[in-house]
């Protein structure tokens, strides 16, 4: 991962929004700004550490495709 990619996903998950689901207990995150970019997880770290993860693709994805 480039360091510039890097400092983008630091920056944006400064900013990611995390909520615990009242039906499953499981926590949900999302970036605003980032559509389409989510997760779940049973634990709020998990939940983190799967938001950062998906990101990362969504950022790779778009800079490989001139997006």
């Amino acid at each position: 991962m480039t360091s510039n990619l890097s400092k983008q996903i630091e920056a944006a998950m400064k900013i990611a929004a995390f909520e615990q689901l009242e039906d499953s207990k499981d926590f949900y995150g999302e970036i605003p700004g980032y559509q389409g970019v989510w997760a779940s997880a049973p634990t709020l770290g998990e939940c983190r550490d799967q938001l950062a993860d998906a990101l990362a693709a969504w950022l790779e994805f778009r800079t490989d495709n001139n997006l």
